[in-house]
């Protein structure tokens, strides 16, 4: 990812990232474990370092049940939690019901 990333040829560009995170545990417990372990903070701080004009990171967190509304907002708190340092604004956390996530971009693909 990180090669990638830093291939882009106009770096200062760049104002907005989204980041898909799928957790693929079946127990809840598990999901949470996963997303609390993520070194969040790590990211947001490297991205902040690559494109130095980002203005939003938007994290999109999937879930293999969308009847657990608990599920959703446990995950989102552990997150949260993690992200408690990094710069108010900078990151917008959506939680996505159901499971593989498919790509924003999907629809437009061939267009």
């Amino acid at each position: 990812m990180w090669k990638i990333l830093g291939a882009l040829p106009r770096p200062h560009a760049l104002e907005q990232i989204w980041i898909a995170f799928d957790p693929n545990m079946s127990l809840l417990e598990d999901q949470l474990k996963e997303l609390g372990a993520f070194q969040w903070a790590n990211l947001i701080s490297r991205l902040r370092r690559m494109f130095p004009n980002l203005e939003k990171v938007k994290i999109l967190i999937g879930g293999n049940d969308p009847e657990k509304q608990p599920h959703q907002a446990l995950c989102q708190r552990s997150v949260v939690k993690a992200l408690e340092e990094v710069e108010e604004g900078l990151v917008e956390i959506c939680m996505i019901n159901g499971s593989p996530i498919v790509s924003p971009w999907s629809d437009s693909v061939g267009q």
